[in-house]
């Protein structure tokens, strides 16, 4: 059997702040129906200009979806808009699809996925990670967990979002390596603050330490995409943190 078309596929998207709204765009984009929801409407009214419907609750959207993906800013969140009367659990059929693209707890995601099999509804955590600006123009990176065939199922889907597209493995797996690329991107933070402390303190400039650091050995992918935090940021907010955590 052929597979549907965009326009065929039903979306409901919960959680339309700053990056969920790029993510939507993009659906929009490649031709897919969605509808979305909010706690502030007027977060949407791009996304409602370029074709999107709205829904008043998670539960609404999700009736008029053959799949619901959130994207927000905390476990406690996710549950309370998939959980509940209003909850997108509620709304959504049996044999549809939950995406969580939160940076999520992967003990939460497991446990609210349970919940979901019991009504028939299958699971997929995407998490992504590289930038909020990289959503902007489809190239954030997704990290996908779950079921591979549910998957393959949706990887045309998650492609019109994200790029590239990783598998990494069951459920818990994805939201787990999020975690870890964060944890990466402090260190490389914190280490690039240490640096330019160090080239403050000999008295170089931080402009010509800053380009020095990036044409060498010691560059960093994070140092490369936010030049101005890694060049003004250790004489303004991050000289001071890095200083109350010495105190």
């Amino acid at each position: 059997m052929e597979s549907p078309i965009p326009s065929q596929i039903r979306v409901g998207f919960v959680g339309v702040g700053h990056l969920g709204k790029l993510l939507a765009m993009s659906l929009l984009r490649a031709g897919y129906a969605v509808t979305v929801t909010d706690l502030n409407r007027a977060g949407a009214e791009s996304l409602l200009a370029a074709g999107a419907l709205w829904a008043d609750t998670p539960r609404a959207a999700a009736a008029r979806s053959d799949c619901v993906i959130n994207c927000l800013p905390s476990p406690a969140a996710v549950s309370a808009c998939l959980e509940g009367v209003d909850g997108a659990l509620a709304g959504l059929a049996p044999g549809g699809t939950w995406i969580d693209m939160s940076t999520n707890d992967a003990l939460e995601v497991r446990r609210i996925a349970a919940l979901a099999a019991e009504k028939g509804i299958r699971t997929l955590e995407c998490p992504v990670t590289g930038g909020v600006h990289t959503a902007a123009v489809g190239q954030i990176t997704g990290l996908v967990g779950g079921d591979e065939k549910v998957f393959k199922e949706h990887e045309s889907m998650l492609a019109s979002m994200t790029h590239p597209v990783i598998y990494v493995g069951e459920l818990g797996k994805a939201s787990t390596l999020k975690v870890i690329t964060n944890m990466l991107a402090f260190i490389t933070q914190w280490a690039a603050g240490e640096a330019l402390m160090l080239a403050k303190a000999a008295d170089i400039d931080l402009g010509r330490a800053y380009e020095g650091i990036k044409h060498s050995s010691g560059t960093a992918g994070r140092s490369r995409s936010r030049p101005n935090s890694c060049s003004t940021g250790v004489t303004t907010s991050s000289f001071r943190w890095i200083s109350r955590a010495r105190t």
